[in-house]
């Protein structure tokens, strides 16, 4: 995409945006995006995120992301967001400008920077109305083909034997994974036939503000359709370190649903969580501060396997 810097500079000229921090150090982390709070020509504060590479995963991330904003305009009675204010999605390089929302970050990894329980609540609503948007809505997006793919696990077992040939020989032999590929295995039918629902897809600390006593849900890029178990295993495993949030979190999102998807969700999220174990183990240990990291492998582990024994025990985790 030739000179990184210089087509940035050039686009927030052109766009009467100024830079907060310096270019340069943004693009020397080596990212996809570069993506940050500038100032508009009213020195006000708004975000700015603009494509830095030509790759086809990223390019789809971001167009997707555009119109995820888009189509949740919709639902913001229910599900706060940062709105777009601009944005261009038809040529190279894409970028768009949204509202910079001031407020408070939950957390970051495995680090709760604000834990009172009255945060819970937000989290499940908001979940809550992810899952009830209608699937006749669904099918329409599935209609606009915006890279809005299926990450339910329609065949789960050969996710799981990609995970277990990622994962490290170390860990491999204290995880029976004859048990785990039969648990899974009886709990196919849930993942072949489960509720489609609109999973946000990196529903983590870092992506929720809390501003003014409300929960505003960023970064859409990893939107999917999923399963109702989706969203909180991923939440849910990260939250590792504190394990009364994480009952009370798993307690009132139980209790949201209605009866005859209980059985659905429970079988769903023992599996998921299992999932989610290995991917912590995989892709995040790398990225793990170096003083949870034993902490973390251990969790890890034991969730896979109290996740065998059922969804009452792994809930008291």
């Amino acid at each position: 995409m030739g000179n990184i810097e210089t087509i940035i500079s050039e686009k927030m000229k052109e766009l009467d945006l100024a830079p907060i921090e310096k270019i340069s150090d943004f693009i020397i982390k080596k990212k996809r995006f570069y993506a940050a709070p500038v100032l508009n020509g009213k020195k006000e504060k708004v975000f700015f995120k603009i494509l830095i590479v030509s790759d086809s995963a990223p390019t789809q991330s971001i167009i997707k992301e555009m119109k995820m904003r888009n189509l949740m305009l919709n639902f913001q009675d229910k599900i706060a967001f940062p709105h777009l204010i601009k944005y261009n999605d038809q040529n190279l390089p894409y970028w768009f400008i949204s509202q910079y929302i001031e407020g408070d970050v939950i957390g970051f990894l495995y680090d709760l920077h604000d834990d009172r329980e009255v945060i819970i609540p937000l989290l499940v609503n908001t979940l809550f109305a992810l899952h009830n948007i209608s699937e006749s809505t669904l099918t329409s997006i599935l209609k606009d083909n915006f890279f809005l793919k299926d990450d339910g696990f329609n065949d789960p077992l050969v996710i799981l034997k990609l995970f277990e040939n990622k994962l490290s020989v170390d860990y491999k032999t204290r995880i029976d994974f004859l048990k785990v590929h039969q648990f899974v295995k009886d709990r196919k039918k849930y993942f072949e036939n489960h509720k489609i629902i609109l999973a946000h897809g990196d529903y983590t600390l870092n992506n929720m503000v809390i501003n003014n006593g409300e929960m505003i849900l960023t970064d859409w890029e990893s939107a999917n359709l999923g399963n109702i178990a989706s969203d909180i295993a991923h939440l849910w495993i990260q939250l590792w370190r504190y394990p009364l949030w994480r009952q009370k979190l798993l307690t009132d999102y139980v209790n949201t649903l209605p009866k005859e998807e209980i059985d659905e969700f429970k079988n769903l999220f023992e599996a998921k969580v299992i999932f989610e174990a290995l991917a912590e183990l995989i892709w995040n240990f790398d990225i793990c501060p170096l003083q949870y990291r034993q902490s973390l492998i251990e969790i890890c582990i034991k969730t896979v396997n109290v996740a065998l024994e059922r969804f009452d025990k792994l809930s008291k985790l």
